[in-house]
């Protein structure tokens, strides 16, 4: 046996090859639960079980602190037992008592490194009530950076070398069971800084905090595997285990439309005239939108300016109309870059003022023409305060902007949507700019302030030391000037950095696009897969095997099967009339200090652009399927809702999984549907109820569906501008007609051809 329990009148203990399950009793009570690896402490109880309820009267607002504040009470955990009904696997049990509800928490050994916790709750109250759970909740203790606290396929966290991983296991066949959410506290009201950060089992599935109906003699059960060993938590090899334990929903999810009218509905919400601030002579930028639309009130979303670690709700910033060139909420070059794409008049129209803003608003002012950091790109302007800033209304200028603003300039210049010159040389000053303020070992720093000196994070931290992604935007930047240009020495400006970049990939220090020093997120890993994808179809061979990895690392985060989170928690969306569905989604990160986006999925163009930059250079169905789940994500988030004041055709910023949390925000960074529309040039594959093993766009579309087992199953089509389609495969036709909804037969691998007719 790979493990022993030893058992006294005040504590139980679990032991195993590697780790330490410490129960603490008293009397007829447990009382809290400390999870060793090795000796060192990596997890603490800080509730065994807590049954949500809603209170007398309205309920309360949501907390700013907690989600479950005002609507929780915790379930007398009686004293933990030893079960020996089999000897050779004897196990540790807790029982778990309220009025309402009684429950088992269960520590069942696996081996020596292993242990499932399993969770099973019945209701015991004889009338239907509204009710929830959340039960074992078990809190992060180390103060590691490399903490992976997020809903999604696998959580855990490093300290020394060790590692605490977490394994949600979902049952299909099951419906109803817990699923696994971050549980985190607020040390005070608009802070940003946690007091607790713990995962957690929680019903309803995926949410937390919330509720709905349950009858007399309901079971919800759930279960994790834990395991305690010598992890990275971010090397994406895990991911392979945690498909084990809960495996993708097959196939691309059927969209709530198709991009037709995911585009049509857009266009209504960029048309809108308040979005657009005219510069005069033929200029302008979009503003980042508005938020409490629903309410009526359309604020301009503003800048987000901090206090150290509190959110400044009363900065006059923050109801400034900003004007971001790069990062945030507007993004003026890639929503410039997207306009040109759709070959519109008035779209291009749009994009040719803010190229022209960009170079000559201001004498070309958001860029510093003077001084130690000549050549870095400003990221935001602030209308109502006539002055340029940083996404947070100060006066950082960080690196990845200036990548962001050279990306998609550069992409505008080079597929010839727009010629000028002065752009050019702006792009090339930049370059310069970027190449001069070079580590000498290696890498480039996350930015400046216009005197030189180093930029801070939004909560006025330093950033120090050596970072992914400010390597990673400035060799986007020095390939897209080669490519621009055809000077050489920017082709060695770019190898040099991606050499360093891919140091970074090697130890799986992605980490963070984000505007603090202690995160890890999905963004950031959008972004450097997007890079790597750029410099593969560029000829750095180098760079494909990186890419797969940091692939596979951004694939950790997305989720990747439906919880049936719109069974209860539609009233989140309804609002702006769209629907609670997760598959797809890319939660935003992790950190083991603050809160950002804490139970969310974001919705960004970040992670999709990585995805389809992979796709297109390496042609792994993964990623294609990937991308499409997401996209079609997206389309379950659109603003549908005519009635508000301003919205109709918008993408809500996140999908929130916090009980009565809803995003009343319309961003135009975050409706932008660049990829939409690139798919949406061609004929290409929507929806299918399979796996895809690979897949061709062209003018001719061509794809081949796998199974286990010959099945009949669906596909739908895209990019037909409603027309109808002919699927044929080993050359005979087996189907025409409308694209929206095909039945075929897959045998084990079967090939299909898709024409329009």
């Amino acid at each position: 046996m790979q493990y022993q329990i030893k058992s006294d009148d005040k504590s139980v203990d679990l032991i195993g090859k590697s780790y330490k399950l410490h129960f603490t009793l008293n009397d007829s009570q447990t009382m809290g639960l400390e999870v060793y690896n090795d000796g060192l402490l990596m997890g603490k109880t800080r509730y065994f079980g807590k049954i949500i309820l809603k209170p007398e009267g309205a309920m309360p607002p949501v907390s700013g602190t907690d989600a479950i504040e005002g609507k929780n009470v915790e379930m007398i955990a009686s004293r933990a037992r030893v079960i020996n009904d089999c000897p050779e696997n004897p196990y540790i049990e807790i029982e778990l008592t309220h009025p309402k509800a009684k429950g088992y928490i269960q520590f069942f050994p696996v081996d020596g490194n292993n242990i499932d916790i399993n969770v099973k709750v019945s209701v015991t109250y004889p009338k239907t009530s509204n009710m929830g759970f959340v039960m074992f909740c078990l809190d992060c203790q180390t103060p590691s950076e490399r903490v992976r606290l997020m809903p999604g396929p696998y959580s855990g966290w490093n300290q020394d070398g060790k590692s605490l991983v977490i394994y949600p296991r979902f049952f299909r066949s099951l419906y109803r069971q817990f699923t696994m959410i971050k549980h985190y506290i607020v040390k005070e009201p608009k802070s940003i800084l946690s007091s607790h950060q713990g995962m957690v089992f929680s019903y309803p599935e995926g949410m937390l905090g919330a509720l709905t109906e349950l009858d007399f003699g309901t079971e919800v059960a759930g279960s994790w595997r834990v395991e305690l060993g010598n992890d990275d938590v971010w090397d994406p090899v895990l991911l392979e285990k945690a498909d084990k334990f809960a495996p993708p929903d097959p196939g691309i999810q059927y969209p709530r439309y198709d991009f037709d009218r995911y585009l049509d509905n857009w266009r209504v919400f960029m048309k809108r005239p308040e979005l657009f601030v005219e510069l005069g002579d033929g200029m302008g930028f979009f503003h980042r939108g508005y938020h409490r639309v629903l309410k009526g009130l359309m604020l301009p979303c503003g800048a987000h300016p901090f206090k150290g670690f509190f959110r400044d709700t009363e900065a006059k910033s923050r109801k400034s109309r900003l004007c971001e060139l790069s990062w945030g909420g507007s993004a003026n070059c890639l929503l410039a870059y997207t306009l040109y794409l759709t070959g519109e008049e008035w779209a291009k129209k749009k994009a040719d003022e803010i190229v022209k803003a960009t170079v000559e608003f201001k004498d070309g002012g958001y860029m510093i023409k003077e001084g130690p950091v000549k050549g870095a790109w400003w990221n935001g302007y602030l209308v109502d305060e006539d002055r340029f800033c940083d996404r947070f209304a100060s006066d950082n200028l960080y690196t990845p902007d200036c990548g962001i603003t050279n990306y998609f300039f550069g992409k505008i210049l080079l597929e010839k949507h727009a010629k000028n010159d002065k752009l050019l040389k702006m792009i090339e000053t930049n370059c310069d700019y970027l190449k001069r303020i070079e580590f000498k070992d290696g890498g480039i720093p996350f930015g400046f302030k216009p005197d030189g000196k180093p930029c801070l994070d939004r909560h006025s931290l330093e950033y120090k030391g050596d970072y992914a992604v400010p390597s990673a935007f400035a060799a986007i930047s020095h390939l897209i000037c080669w490519q621009l240009t055809g000077n050489a020495e920017r082709k060695k400006d770019a190898k040099r950095l991606l050499d360093h970049l891919l140091m970074h990939v090697e130890k799986n220090n992605w980490r963070f696009h984000g505007y603090d020093t202690y995160s890890a997120n999905s963004q950031g890993l959008g972004w450097i897969l997007a890079i790597l994808g750029e410099f593969v179809m560029a000829g750095f061979a180098e760079a494909k095997a990186p890419a797969e990895k940091s692939f596979r690392a951004l694939l950790s985060f997305q989720h990747s099967y439906d919880t049936g989170i719109d069974r209860h928690a539609n009233h989140l969306t309804r609002p702006s009339g769209g629907k609670m569905k997760n598959r797809g989604t890319f939660p935003t990160g992790s950190s083991r200090h603050y809160m950002q986006d804490y139970n969310t999925g974001h919705n960004r163009f970040d992670p999709a652009l990585g995805l389809h930059n992979y796709y297109k250079a390496t042609g792994d169905p993964r990623g294609y399927a990937s991308l499409l789940n997401f996209l079609n994500n997206l389309t379950y988030h659109q603003w549908t809702n005519s009635d508000a004041n301003i919205g109709f055709g918008a993408t809500s910023e996140r999908i929130s999984f916090n009980d009565g949390d809803f995003n009343d925000q319309v961003q135009t960074q975050h409706s932008n549907p660049l990829q939409q529309l690139l798919l949406n040039q061609g004929l290409f594959l929507l929806g299918a109820g399979v796996d895809i093993a690979k897949i061709t766009l062209g003018k001719e579309l061509e794809f081949t569906l796998k199974n286990p087992a010959p099945t009949a199953t669906w596909i739908m089509i895209g990019g037909n501008k409603g027309k109808p389609v002919c699927v044929t495969s080993g050359g005979k036709k087996v189907y025409a007609g409308p694209a929206s909804y095909i039945p075929v037969q897959v045998d084990k691998e079967t090939t299909f051809k898709v024409t329009t007719i």
